[in-house]
């Protein structure tokens, strides 16, 4: 920046600054390349008591060049003649590539948005950093898949599979291949009579892709466990150790799940159970099972059919031999999990009498396999933490923050989340830990966010009180950013909706309005509207704890819609009967949104799109939405057609609405699983149209871009 001197009404020198630290390294070399020696007679730093030079001083916080010289016009001339060199010169561009960790944490917000284009550029990112093989990238495709909810696609795909189950799978990789087959093939079978969920497990999943039942590698996926409990349930002479273990890490409505497919039923969960991570304060030593009616000669046929899971419990029950600790050791390497290390060091340590019989190099190798931070004799040597909890106290104290983000992708589906949500006082401890992290930790934990959304808020089971303080940690997080992104809305979205579900005092309710008001001052735009209508409607609908809750949401529609009066002029009828619909439930006076009605021949939408005749079908289980979506749409579109189901398993009326519809809108944010597959199987190959949200303006904005 370079400002003029006057005195009297010329100007008799310049004060030059930077804005920029870069800038300010490489100010004073350009302007003495610029000028050199032929122009200026003074050039030198302001002096500090210069009351001219001190605003810029206390503004930019740099130092203050003082220059001029004899010929003042074309000292001027030349600095106009910069200016315009400046203007022209193109932005210097980043040309090495990204962090991988980076590319994949904002592959996964994207797909935590299903934005499947954005998706798409984030992995042709990731091919141009040139450090992927083609493995790689093929795990990369089936997340892809997964994360934009393509399950058929994938389980449907006979030849990828078999082919990728030949190679080690990342476990984030098997999670996706293994929650698809179930998907398409079980949901809503797995509550059916035993022989017919085990002939189909079999017939679709088990028989065709053995190999992918060598091991979970400590994914905790509740279908991924229950896939590996019919698995079990297929052998010979299913153990009861491996369904106890199996059976112990099912969410606890389900525990007892497997008995129905296996005569011998499970253990008592508590008998088998390993304490899980977050619960460990010490490992307690394993009993050698003398009593376990497993034959060891079990153990080595699972070992060598590769079933590397099953052989490991068989073996951790029984009595140490040289030749089970040297399957046990091969099997604890090939899981990969702390968990599984942790457990054999367990069951060693308790079995000093056995160690007589076993070689120098055995104990060498098992003494490998303790954390070396921590000493032998410390009781808790043997217990590496792990999980949400383990990973947000190492950030907290600066601990490989370089590996954070990488740690977090490649284990989050093997980290025990259920208790984690479950507990009131971990979710708080998360939550402070999150919530007051700094400099490169706190960047990390923004990266995250979707991987912790995901983790503590997943779509098929419902939010305890215990993740509220972890709601509002995601709320801050969003809102202390200089930038917002559409996936950052989407997961604003889903946590707002979380928080009014659980139940919020009059102070939290006024805090959270407060985040929504400065996160929408930064997000307002044509762009983003339907999304804000959404979180209006959301916010109109739900209960308010106080009179000034209510003030507080009133605020924010009105702010909302005082911002809208910048894109006024490009607005449609589609935009405004939402906003006038609020206006409605908020009692706001119709005159005063008068100046958003678009004009007459502004509405393009009756004229360049015709659906008379046309049945437009809608799937959501948000039935005002839905009801608010219908009217809009009949009164856009006279003569269309338009009907709302929010049945939540598969039932006749919504097999044929989604059949016979010409447009059908699936509300993904708003759904059940069950009508999914329904609408999939009805639609006959034809994809649903889905809505970017569940309020009223998405739904709508998704017949719109359908019809267009």
């Amino acid at each position: 920046m370079v400002l003029p001197f006057y005195r009297g009404n010329s100007i008799t020198g310049w004060y030059a600054t930077a804005v920029t630290d870069d800038g300010e390294q490489g100010l004073r070399s350009m302007l003495r390349a610029w000028f050199g020696s032929s122009y200026l007679t003074v050039f030198d730093n302001a002096a500090l008591t210069n009351p001219s030079a001190t605003p810029l001083r206390e503004r930019f916080g740099g130092e203050v060049i003082s220059f001029t010289g004899p010929e003042i016009n074309q000292i001027t001339a030349r600095l106009a003649l910069l200016a315009r060199l400046e203007a022209q010169r193109p932005p210097l561009r980043r040309t090495e590539p990204r962090p991988v960790g980076r590319i994949r944490a904002d592959l996964e917000h994207a797909l935590a948005a299903r934005d499947e284009t954005h998706a798409l550029s984030l992995i042709a990112e990731l091919r141009a950093t040139g450090r992927l093989n083609e493995e790689n990238l093929q795990f990369l495709d089936i997340r892809l898949k997964a994360g934009l909810g393509k399950w058929q696609e994938i389980a449907l795909d006979h030849w990828t599979i078999r082919n990728l189950s030949d190679l080690p799978l990342p476990p984030q990789t098997l999670s996706d291949l293994i929650e698809a087959l179930y998907r398409v093939h079980l949901d809503g079978l797995d509550t059916a009579e035993p022989d017919a969920v085990l002939q189909a497990f079999n017939e679709h999943i088990y028989a065709p892709y053995p190999r992918l039942f060598a091991s979970r590698h400590g994914v905790r996926s509740p279908r991924v466990v229950k896939a590996f409990i019919l698995a079990e349930a297929l052998q010979a002479t299913p153990s009861t150790v491996v369904l106890g273990q199996l059976n112990a890490l099912l969410p606890t409505s389900e525990i007892g799940w497997a008995e129905p497919f296996t005569e011998a039923g499970t253990q008592p969960a508590d008998s088998t159970k390993d304490p899980l991570p977050e619960d460990r304060d010490a490992v307690e030593p394993v009993e050698p099972a003398s009593s376990v009616k497993e034959p060891i000669d079990e153990a080595e046929a699972a070992y060598e059919d590769g079933q590397i899971d099953r052989a490991f419990e068989l073996d951790l029950y029984q009595p140490l031999s040289r030749k089970s600790l040297m399957r046990l050791l091969a099997c604890a390497q090939f899981i990969g999990t702390d968990d599984a290390r942790t457990r054999l060091l367990a069951a060693f340590d308790s079995q000093t009498d056995t160690h007589g019989n076993l070689t120098e190099s055995q104990i060498q190798r098992v003494e490998l396999l303790r954390p070396k931070s921590a000493p032998q004799s410390d009781p808790d040597a043997t217990a590496n933490a792990s999980g949400w909890l383990d990973w947000a106290r190492r950030l907290a104290a600066a601990q490989g923050i370089e590996n954070a983000v990488s740690d977090a992708l490649d284990n989050r589906s093997t980290w025990e989340t259920a208790t984690l949500r479950g507990s009131a006082a971990q979710c708080g401890e998360f939550a402070d830990l999150i919530g007051n992290l700094s400099g490169p930790a706190a960047d990390i934990a923004r990266q995250s966010l979707p991987l912790l959304v995901s983790a503590f808020f997943p779509d098929d089971e419902p939010p305890t009180v215990a993740l509220k303080p972890v709601a509002n940690v995601v709320l801050l997080l969003i809102a202390m950013d200089t930038t917002v992104s559409r996936a950052d809305l989407e997961t604003l979205s889903a946590v707002v909706a979380v928080l009014i579900d659980l139940g919020l005092s009059s102070p939290e309710y006024l805090t959270m309005i407060a985040d929504l008001e400065d996160i929408q001052s930064r997000a307002a735009s044509l762009t983003n509207l339907a999304w804000s209508l959404d979180m209006c409607e959301l916010l109109a609908i739900s209960p308010t704890p106080s009179e000034d809750a209510r003030s507080a949401r009133l605020r924010f529609f009105l702010a909302v819609v005082g911002q809208s009066q910048a894109f006024a002029h490009r607005l449609a009828a589609a935009d405004f009967l939402p906003i006038e619909f609020l206006a409605r439930d908020f009692g706001v006076d119709p005159r005063s949104i008068l100046a958003l009605r678009p004009e007459p021949q502004q509405d393009a939408d009756a004229e360049s799109v015709d659906l008379a005749g046309k049945l437009v079908g809608i799937y959501t289980l948000s039935q005002a939405a839905g009801a608010r979506a219908k009217a809009v749409l009949e009164a856009l579109f006279p003569g269309c057609r338009i009907e709302v189901n929010s049945d939540k398993v598969s039932t006749s009326s919504l097999t044929t609405l989604a059949r016979t519809s010409d447009i059908f809108v699936f509300a993904w944010r708003s759904s059940s699983h069950q009508a999914f597959y329904c609408v999939k199987d009805a639609l006959n190959g034809r994809d649903p149209t889905y809505a970017a949200g569940k309020g009223t303006a998405s739904i709508i904005n998704a017949v719109r871009e359908a019809a267009a």
